[in-house]
């Protein structure tokens, strides 16, 4: 059985999310979890600092990625936005004069 954990703060997003991965730890009724498990965990939460097990998010640096990737997409819909209003008022315009 895998299991995560997250904690949070009230109050406050974070911008760092540090990881631990124990998903390689077989965990099971005769071996169970032991705080020996967790002893390279407790060592390296104070500085959260990054190995072969553990990682830092910079949710920060991540969302500026994840918009500089939306851009053009953004800029495409809002120019076909422009267009649609353009025919629409060309449209519009028509059906005055036919009247």
């Amino acid at each position: 059985m895998k299991t995560n954990q997250i904690f949070a703060y009230q109050g406050r997003t974070p911008q760092l999310i540090w990881y631990y991965d124990l998903s390689d730890l077989k965990v099971i009724k005769r071996k169970p979890l032991t705080l020996e498990h967790l002893e390279d965990f407790f060592t390296r939460l104070s500085d959260r600092d990054d190995s072969a097990l553990n990682w830092t998010l910079d949710m920060a640096a991540r969302n500026a990625q994840a918009d500089a990737e939306a851009k053009p997409f953004h800029d495409q819909t809002r120019e076909k936005r422009q267009a649609a209003a353009r025919w629409k008022e060309r449209l519009r315009k028509s059906k005055m004069y036919k009247e």
